[in-house]
């Protein structure tokens, strides 16, 4: 009789327990698929919002980005079918679960890293990316330095004058002048785009002096230092959902074990 009693309130204070774990599992769940939805945008917001300065970087982490945006298409999907499984107290597919986490802690853990490690190649990746760019610009072409220059409103690397060194300038009809990109210009009409003085001071007010690489480089650590940052607070997050999600997977097998003796 003593025998039964204590089974029955082992079987209860189990009950309890798994009772609380989901509770908790739920509310992570549910936390977990908000910060899907942020991995998400975040990666939707590298290529849309940045692309025309990831262009100009040398050795990029592309595959970085692509991950964020896979990852956290993963995890809203998987998060919504972890509400499930919480609810119907699948034990087997609660380790499934916290199996999965541990993956996406990890990809999220080296995309993160990758951009942090990144942030401090951003200066010589920025420049060599803009020679390489520069280079090989064509007028007319769908240029990255185009829409740079016009987005910051600068020209060339450090000034205007850097084009004098590329390929485009190549043709210049007067010598010791610069031809710059009508991007440079500072408004479309009246623009005087070539045969311009290499000496800054005796520049007209029709184009931009200043160079882009500076106005990139402040911008760019910025936002590679943030996304870095965000993906690896993220990361850690998995953590604690599949530690949950394994204690409920042990819970209810124990629950099912004790009912059956």
């Amino acid at each position: 009789m003593a025998g039964g009693t204590e089974r029955a309130k082992s079987y209860m204070a189990t009950g309890a327990y798994v009772g609380c774990i989901k509770i908790l599992l739920t509310v992570y769940n549910f936390v977990f698929w908000i910060t899907g939805i942020a991995v998400l945008v975040l990666g939707i917001w590298i290529v849309a919002g940045l692309q025309k300065y990831t262009e100009l970087l040398d050795g990029y982490p592309s595959a970085a980005t692509w991950a964020i945006i896979g990852t956290g298409a993963a995890i809203v999907i998987i998060a919504s079918f972890a509400c499930y499984c919480t609810f119907k107290g699948y034990g087997r597919l609660l380790y499934i679960y916290a199996a999965f986490l541990m993956v996406v802690f990890l990809a999220e853990l080296a995309a993160g890293a990758t951009f942090l490690v990144f942030k401090g190649q951003v200066q010589t990746s920025l420049k060599t990316g803009m020679n390489n760019t520069m280079n090989s610009y064509t007028d007319g072409s769908d240029n990255a330095m185009d829409k740079v220059q016009q987005s910051i409103k600068c020209c060339g690397i450090n000034s205007y004058v850097d084009w004098y060194y590329t390929k485009y300038d190549k043709n210049t009809e007067k010598p010791n002048t610069v031809k710059v990109p009508k991007s440079c210009c500072v408004t479309s009409s009246n623009c005087s785009n070539t045969n311009l003085p290499l000496n800054l001071n005796q520049t007209s007010a029709s184009i931009y002096v200043e160079g882009c690489h500076r106005k990139i480089v402040s911008g760019m650590e910025g936002n590679i230092a943030i996304i870095g940052s965000a993906v690896l607070g993220f990361s850690f997050l998995q953590l604690l959902g599949s530690v949950l999600a394994c204690c409920l997977g042990k819970g209810i097998n124990k629950a099912k074990y004790e009912q059956v003796a």
